[in-house]
């Protein structure tokens, strides 16, 4: 097999997004601070951020944050360079929100069931959405995904999604790059959660664990500041762990997964259950059934 190596434009573009990455962090920063997190010297940070002003993806304010040395002001992420639409994607909900560079909302956020019977179809779904914020901003927008079940972010694919009426790999990112025409970046929908505890509350350190219990259950970790993936980008993909052999039959194929004990889906049918032998619940079987599942949705 080849060893692939790294030219200059390629270590280039991943310091630039390191830098992006510590002044997600740190809000605001100056050329020193983001030299030393970074352990570029102080000439090199500086070449790149002139790039990334260029690019309108940082601000330059000529304030000083330090009294001491020769300055050069401080650096922050561009609030009005970039719009972002933020897509949760499942086979039956599309949750949209157009984001600016500072994650600051840019529009109301819109849920909007969908029957998508076939990747095609869901994928036809996101380009709807996509053109309608479009035309709402009046400019282009970049795509961050958010994708039920597991998923390779390096290739921008999706291995597989639970819930789905189909099996097998889709290339989301390229597929939805070419008919686009815009940068697409997408990771699993827990990650993304692991992703914005981290950002919005960086002072804690300590490793955590984010659950996500929908229709199914998934979760990611958060370890000495990095979410662990696992080698095949499926860690946290704890909902089709045997719980029960004896248990129910799962989507998955197998019987007794956590997803079949646990799962919002798996708790609204055995309310369901419970509603049609209860004889007291039988009596108010209509309205009943409508408050447990809006407290089964909102206790989740």
């Amino acid at each position: 097999m080849a060893l692939q190596g790294l030219n200059n434009q390629r270590v280039r573009n991943f310091n630039k997004r390191v830098l992006c990455a510590l002044l997600y962090r740190e809000k605001v920063a100056s050329k020193s601070t983001l030299a030393r997190l970074s352990q570029l010297s102080i000439p090199a940070v500086g070449k790149i951020l002139d790039e990334l002003q260029e690019e309108q993806r940082v601000e330059h304010d000529p304030h000083n944050l330090h009294s001491r040395g020769l300055g050069g002001g401080s650096y922050r992420i561009a609030a009005a360079g970039q719009r972002i639409l933020c897509l949760n994607v499942s086979p039956y909900l599309i949750e949209s929100i157009v984001v600016d560079g500072l994650m600051t909302p840019c529009s109301t956020f819109t849920p909007l069931p969908i029957v998508a019977t076939t990747p095609q179809a869901m994928l036809q779904e996101i380009v709807q959405i996509y053109h309608l914020h479009s035309r709402q901003q009046g400019m282009p927008l970049k795509i961050a995904l958010s994708i039920h079940g597991q998923v390779n972010p390096l290739t921008g694919v999706s291995q597989r999604m639970q819930q789905a009426p189909w099996e097998g790999p889709v290339e989301i990112k390229y597929l939805l790059e070419e008919r686009l025409k815009t940068e697409v970046l997408l990771d699993n929908d827990c990650v993304m959660l692991g992703l914005a505890e981290k950002w919005q509350n960086n002072a804690n350190l300590q490793d955590f664990c984010v659950i996500n219990v929908d229709y199914g259950i998934g979760s990611s970790f958060v370890i000495n500041q990095q979410i662990y993936r696992g080698s095949l980008f499926g860690s946290g993909q704890i909902g089709h762990t045997i719980i029960d052999p004896d248990g129910s039959l799962c989507a998955c194929g197998r019987y007794g997964c956590l997803e079949t004990i646990a799962s919002l889906s798996a708790l609204k049918k055995k309310a369901r259950i419970q509603l049609k032998v209860t004889p007291w619940a039988q009596q108010v079987m209509g309205i009943g059934y409508l408050y447990v599942e809006q407290a089964l949705t909102e206790m989740l």
